[in-house]
């Protein structure tokens, strides 16, 4: 006799994973925001939540999704410097070690 394989989580498109998470972090960043506690927290909460429920292909994934949030990150502060901040020894802390 065969043995029935056991799901290894839920079993939902991919694509709608993604979408909790989003929806997910959303919301309790804005929780937190309206709590006046750091947004971060809530973000990396519904993360950390979020893990416990999610299926193989989006764990599997991890490490490119990981890449393309760091890459985010990066991206969001460095439009947020205004060319008037730019001051000469910011220029030798980037640089230095």
């Amino acid at each position: 006799m065969a043995e029935a394989e056991e799901p290894s989580g839920f079993e939902y498109p991919v694509q709608l994973g993604i979408a909790y998470l989003f929806l997910g972090g959303y919301v309790l960043r804005s929780l937190f925001v309206v709590a006046g506690l750091p947004a971060s927290v809530g973000v990396m909460l519904s993360g950390f939540c979020f893990s416990c429920f999610s299926q193989s292909e989006i764990l599997a994934a991890r490490d490119e999704l990981q890449e393309l949030a760091f890459f985010w990150v990066l991206l969001i502060a460095g439009l947020e410097i205004q060319v008037g901040e730019l001051r000469p020894y910011i220029f030798i802390m980037a640089w230095g070690p």
